[in-house]
């Protein structure tokens, strides 16, 4: 029997991109099933507070308030401007085929 887990994230690029594999189906589990649920950051920060939704995407800032129902995990993050995913290479660099490149995610 498999355990469903509710996966709050924002229709942004960024979090699309964090988010990517799970939405896509290309990141599945034997005993774990998620079911996405996209939301303004507000109003995953709200649920978050509230405790409704396990894992979730939130601003910094409401993040003091949340830590004692959550953990920060070890990938995703968003900042600055205009926002990701961006890749940046040396100035100078030839442009390398994103497919046969490692890419650094945030976090």
């Amino acid at each position: 029997m498999k355990h469903t887990l509710k996966l709050g994230h924002s229709p942004d690029a960024d979090d699309a991109f964090m988010f990517y594999g799970i939405s896509t189906g290309q990141i599945t589990g034997k005993s774990v099933s998620f079911v996405e649920e996209l939301h303004d950051i507000e109003t995953l920060n709200r649920r978050a507070a509230e405790g409704t939704i396990d894992i979730t995407a939130v601003s910094a800032a409401a993040y003091p308030f949340i830590q004692d129902k959550y953990l920060l995990l070890s990938h995703g993050a968003s900042c600055g401007e205009g926002y990701g995913p961006v890749l940046i290479r040396k100035a100078g660099d030839a442009a390398a085929d994103p497919a046969k490149t490692v890419v650094a995610i945030p976090g």
